[in-house]
């Protein structure tokens, strides 16, 4: 059994990277790394260091790390917290808010929706 989950869990990780790969084939995939930082899309050092090893496909996590959203155990390339339904819900209402805010500096009236 241990050597089936090892199998499967190998499986998931090549089919995890290939996945990786192909999104970053597609055009413009790479463009946030030429883009001109600005007030709105600017990464603190951390993030930018984060992103790029993720790109790369490099490990984020070093031993054992638990999701501080769900308690579950983060594998090292960050896929976990790609899915993870209570940090996704999180990053969602971030994003919403933003956007909200965003168009009343506009001068447009967004109602937000409740999540």
């Amino acid at each position: 059994w241990t050597r089936l989950r090892t199998t499967n869990s190998s499986l998931e990780s090549r089919a995890s990277r290939w996945a990786r790969l192909l999104s970053q084939s597609l055009d413009y995939a790479g463009a946030w790394l030429t883009a001109t930082p600005s007030h709105f899309n600017k990464f603190t050092d951390d993030a930018f260091m984060t992103l790029v090893r993720w790109w790369l496909g490099m490990d984020l996590y070093e031993g054992d790390s638990h999701c501080r959203s769900c308690g579950r155990q983060l594998d090292c390339q960050g896929d976990h917290a790609q899915q993870c339904g209570p940090a996704m819900l999180s990053r969602h209402n971030k994003l919403r808010d933003c956007f909200a805010r965003h168009c009343s500096w506009g001068g447009v009236d967004a109602k937000k929706e409740l999540r």
